[in-house]
């Protein structure tokens, strides 16, 4: 290549560099940045930077770090997304889909640049599609510029139906909304097939690498499906004369902030119980079902807590929450429970749960509404965010392990999920990563659980004068104090507990009068099966398997972006478990069977599409 053409391609790189990153490089001509080049690439390797680039590669290629995601099916599927996931699954294993096997096409996430010589050979051996670079040196940059032809790059990327992505990041919260970002414009299916190459060391790069895991799963968490948010919906349809609109201060009842324990029921909970049976002036708050473990040994929480909003769950407690020692527990709860729920307690507080479709039709209009926010995925989460809600800023957190060290013994021995005559003990929990503990070394954890931890430290990060303590012998959680359960009890407390919560149950009726929602909901107009239709026409449109994908990403994205929360909340879910899935698919089965996979993956779509529009017909 002659200087003139390397001057071109030089200057090239730098604007299209430019155009994705928004990172502005030097101006200077190709000659003047040469000799600047030259000097950063001697000093950032140590000989040929081809050779080294190639010997990285073959070094990846012979153990690749790679993430597959990949959805069970189910012998019973209840919901629409499932029998879709499940008929899927089926039909591509008949066409010679293995989910170990390599993938056909798959993101490439490169952390550091260098000359970038590593990417054309990394896309010779391997169909990726999406390329996302993470590069935040300057000079790095330039020095692909001399190395690379980004142009022929972006536009390789896109023939195979893809994308270049260069965000500019500049810490792990910029990584993180960067990858976000790209997800909700191009596409979940991205998540698939994700294979991490690490160039060189960096703070923020090893951070990336060692998290890739925690924030893979993180991106495909909490989507949330149809039906869950019409049971939902349904739910809070009858408990909306329930719901608290404003949240009242309940500490105003204390003659000082009392010590509170929520009480989880994880493993660690075995090791605190008989301090909690002997503590003396403390609320205690249980969390779903901790409290059958802590009636077991005589304990009556002073609150409990439950999110849970499926009947059979409110079936599979409703022995334990029939107690007749609960007649002066406060249940502390959302909209979309059971109303089932409501009904076994003498005093309880509904709370508006965010991003639910039931609460953005309540507020619509009325923007007075406060919202409960990071009170999922798991029950403690919800007392968390409750009881700071509530104004309580002394919290200790007892049996909220969120990890275990054996998977055996993944609950409290005091559990129903640890009792062979309950049917909780059917649910069987797997490892899925590995995550600091509490008081040193490592547990294991889930993806629920290690997503229930990260909400919890963005909950806790949100409110700087309130103290909470770890005593769980779990993982950690960033922003609490770590301290046994003992020790925290030893603290003088001066509040009169008893008389205070007495205070709080006589005023209950006065709080939902005075705090309580007045807008009543007496019909639904969800207005969502013209989109849905406009969907099908698309769906009906397409004639190969990449099409089909691009239709549905295309409607999510639609979503994504819609002034409509409702559509957003109760469709976006399913349909991104349908991309993936399909996406999970072609990437495992060999492209000569893509047309046999795709004739039975519109059939399926369109049959889900139908029975959507149907159930919406039908409220």
């Amino acid at each position: 290549m002659g200087a003139t053409q390397c001057s071109e391609v030089f200057d090239r790189n730098r604007e299209i560099i430019s155009q994705l990153s928004g990172w502005v490089l030097t101006q200077d001509d190709y000659s003047q940045s040469l000799q600047r080049i030259n000097e950063f690439e001697h000093s950032f390797y140590s000989g040929c930077p081809k050779q080294l680039c190639a010997q990285q590669t073959s070094l990846f290629l012979s153990s690749p770090l790679h993430l597959s995601m990949h959805f069970r099916p189910l012998e019973r599927p209840r919901y629409l997304h499932q029998h879709f996931i499940t008929n899927m699954t089926k039909h591509a294993q008949m066409l010679g889909y293995k989910k170990s096997s390599v993938p056909r096409r798959g993101t490439l996430l490169l952390l550091g640049l260098g000359a970038g010589l590593q990417i054309p050979a990394l896309l010779k051996k391997i169909n990726y599609t999406d390329v996302i670079i993470i590069e935040n040196d300057a000079n790095s940059l330039e020095l692909a510029c001399r190395h690379l032809d980004i142009e022929q790059l972006q536009t390789q990327c896109r023939e195979r139906g893809g994308e270049l992505h260069i965000p500019r990041v500049e810490s792990y919260s910029d990584f993180m909304n960067a990858m976000r970002a790209i997800l909700i414009k191009h596409g979940y299916h991205l998540l698939a097939d994700i294979s991490l190459f690490r160039h060189y060391n960096s703070p923020l790069y090893d951070e990336i690498f060692e998290q890739f895991r925690s924030w893979r799963n993180r991106f495909a968490s909490m989507w949330g499906f149809f039906e869950d948010e019409l049971i939902g919906l349904s739910h809070t349809l009858e408990n909306q004369r329930d719901v608290l609109k404003f949240t009242p201060n309940f500490t105003q009842s204390f003659t000082s902030q009392p010590k509170v324990v929520i009480v989880g029921n994880g493993p660690s909970l075995d090791k605190c119980i008989q301090a909690l049976a002997q503590a003396q002036n403390i609320v205690i708050v249980s969390c779903g079902t901790a409290v059958a473990s802590l009636l077991k040994q005589g304990i009556t929480p002073d609150f409990h807590v439950e999110m849970e909003r499926t009947v059979d769950i409110y079936e599979l407690k409703a022995d334990s929450l029939s107690d007749p020692r609960l007649k002066n527990t406060i249940l502390l709860t959302l909209n979309t429970v059971s109303p089932k729920l409501l009904a076994l307690f003498n005093h309880k507080m509904v709370f508006l749960k965010a991003n639910d479709i039931g609460t953005e039709m309540l507020k619509e209009g009325d923007n007075t509404f406060e919202p409960l926010y990071h009170c999922n995925p798991t029950v403690a989460n919800a007392a968390l965010a409750i009881m700071l809600k509530l104004g309580f800023t002394n919290v200790a957190l007892a049996g909220c392990d969120f990890g275990f060290r054996d998977e055996q013994l993944h609950h409290s021995q005091h559990s129903q999920y640890l009792d062979k005559l309950d049917p909780l003990f059917l649910n069987k929990v797997k490892a899925e990563l590995s995550v600091k503990g509490n008081f040193g070394g490592e547990v294991q954890s889930t993806r629920i659980f290690n997503e229930a931890r990260l909400s919890l430290e963005v909950l806790i990060s949100k409110y700087r004068l309130a103290a909470i303590t770890n005593t769980s012998d779990g993982a950690y959680i960033k922003g609490t104090m770590v301290s046994s359960l003992t020790q925290f009890l030893d603290e003088p407390e001066t509040a009169d507990i008893n008389e205070a919560l007495a205070h709080i149950r006589q005023g209950l009726t006065y709080c939902l009068q005075q705090y309580g929602n007045t807008k009543v909901l007496e019909q639904l107009d969800l207005n969502i099966q013209e989109s849905l239709q406009t969907l099908v026409e698309g769906i009906n449109a397409t004639q190969k398997v990449l099409e089909l994908a691009t239709a549905l990403n295309r409607f999510i994205y639609d979503l994504e972006h819609s002034k409509s929360m409702t559509s957003k909340l109760l469709l976006s879910g399913s349909l991104k478990y349908m991309c993936v899935t399909i996406a999970s698919h072609i990437n495992h089965i060999p492209p000569s069977q893509w047309d046999s996979y795709f004739s039975v993956a519109k059939k399926q779509l369109l049959t889900a599409l139908s029975n959507y529009i149907h159930r919406l017909n039908t409220i």
